[in-house]
Order: structure tokens, then C-alpha cells, then sequence
């Protein structure tokens, strides 16, 4: 067979690959699949740290600095003139 897209001969095999599991079920020849309804919760925790190590990579400690507050006025580049009015 011959399929003018690849996402149509994709729906065909599996609609194929759904039929013969469901006839060898029914004929007793498989047990049907049943589904895990049980989900592992893998978030972390409050205040648990996850580490990585990448080979090649150098760990390297910083320390974070807080955000100076307010703003701070630069100086003027030089040979800066304002436009006067």
C-alpha cells in the first residue's frame, strides 16, 4: 500500500497493531494489558538539593551578592555636553 503522507500509513500500522492485539486477547492467546493507575511523585521536597557533575566541567562556588538597592548615577562620558534650551 501506498500512502500519499507518512502520518496516514503511521495511523494504519497502528490501527492494524491495535487490532491484533485486541483479537489475541480475545482468542485467549494474550492477557489483556492493564494500565498503571499509580503515579511516583519525583518533585523535590522543600529545601532538598539536587546536584549534578558533568564531566569536563569545573564547579566553581559564587557567592550571591544582593542587589544594590536605589539607583546610582553615572558620570557623564567625556567630552559629553548637554543640550541646552
Amino acid at each position: 500500500m501506498i500512502f500519499p503522507e507518512r502520518n496516514d500509513s503511521f495511523d494504519f500500522l497502528a490501527a492494524l497493531d491495535e487490532y491484533r492485539k485486541a483479537y489475541r486477547v480475545e482468542k485467549g492467546l494474550e492477557k489483556p494489558q492493564q494500565k498503571q493507575a499509580t503515579t511516583k511523585d519525583f518533585s523535590l521536597q522543600p529545601g532538598e538539593k539536587m546536584t549534578l557533575t558533568i564531566e569536563g566541567v569545573t564547579r566553581v562556588e559564587t557567592e550571591v551578592k544582593k542587589p544594590a538597592t536605589g539607583l546610582k548615577k553615572l558620570a557623564a562620558p567625556k567630552g559629553f555636553q548637554p543640550a541646552t534650551s
